[in-house]
């Protein structure tokens, strides 16, 4: 929904003079398509795309094919740190509690977690656990417009700012 500056996006928009200052709106680009429909249509992507068990599909296929590739860091003194494995089991708590107790989407939750526990792969646990929750709550907010649709829209940022 925004073009952000030093990007290529923002150089063509810029020559086109299709940049938009305008902090009531979600986005800072004049579309070729009505503003309205844009938007409509982006909330409606938002809310199937990021629907709990579309999500967890998305990153099961992800955990099974491009993770299962990435290049291992080496185990360190840091990484077994106790200060760093007390953080891990407090984030996990906190994702088992939110996500997978709390959550309406604790099926979908458990669906993928539960190998990753019998694995081991607190790490993968905790990193989608974040991600997903995150993203599940930002996308229900942004589709049903109790939320701007993008991150770097001028009301959202004003909202940070004020939380800060």
């Amino acid at each position: 929904m925004q073009a952000l500056p030093r990007t290529p996006l923002w150089d063509r928009l810029k020559r086109e003079g299709r940049l938009i200052e305008d902090s009531d709106r979600e986005s800072n680009v004049d579309f070729f398509l009505p503003y309205d429909h844009v938007v409509a249509t982006w909330r409606d992507c938002m809310g199937r795309a990021y629907t709990p068990d579309k999500m967890f599909a998305r990153f099961e296929y992800q955990a099974r094919h491009t993770y299962a590739n990435r290049i291992k860091p080496p185990n360190s003194k840091e990484r077994l740190s106790r200060r760093n494995i007390v953080r891990g089991l407090t984030m996990l708590a906190k994702i088992f509690w939110y996500v997978g107790i709390v959550g309406d989407y604790r099926r979908e939750f458990w669906t993928f977690a539960w190998p990753r526990i019998k694995a081991g792969d607190a790490e993968r646990l905790i990193s989608v656990g974040l991600v997903a929750h995150h993203l599940i709550l930002f996308s229900r907010g942004a589709s049903q417009g109790k939320q701007t649709a993008s991150y770097y829209s001028a009301p959202l940022q004003e909202v940070a700012k004020a939380a800060e």
